[in-house]
């Protein structure tokens, strides 16, 4: 007896992967920014780097906003490292089907 199985009947189609991927990474991104956004250069003394620190946290504001609007907040943050474990290999799981190497991913 000979196990035939029809793999494109199971296989995702690739703009399914690619939305997979786009959410992954604004999670990703979502939890990167929310430490830049909280962050505080006291030790800039230059105005100019002031004022360019402080519109880059007002614009890590925003895309955080922007996501809690999308996904909801409760939604985005893992609970523990697990859970950010599964959702970095998730990321790089999903890279990698849609072509790039493993090792060469630079979330």
């Amino acid at each position: 007896m000979q196990l035939i199985i029809n793999f494109k009947k199971y296989m995702r189609k690739k703009q399914e992967i690619l939305e997979a991927k786009a959410t992954a990474l604004d999670k990703y991104e979502y939890l990167a920014l929310q430490s830049i956004a909280t962050t505080t250069y006291p030790e800039e003394n230059d105005p100019k780097e002031i004022k360019r620190n402080m519109e880059e946290i007002k614009d890590c504001k925003k895309f955080i906003k922007e996501m809690e609007k999308k996904y909801g907040k409760k939604n985005l943050s893992p609970r523990d490292g697990f859970e950010f474990g599964i959702l970095v290999g998730r990321l790089e799981t999903l890279r990698w089907v849609l072509g790039e190497d493993w090792r060469e991913m630079d979330i």
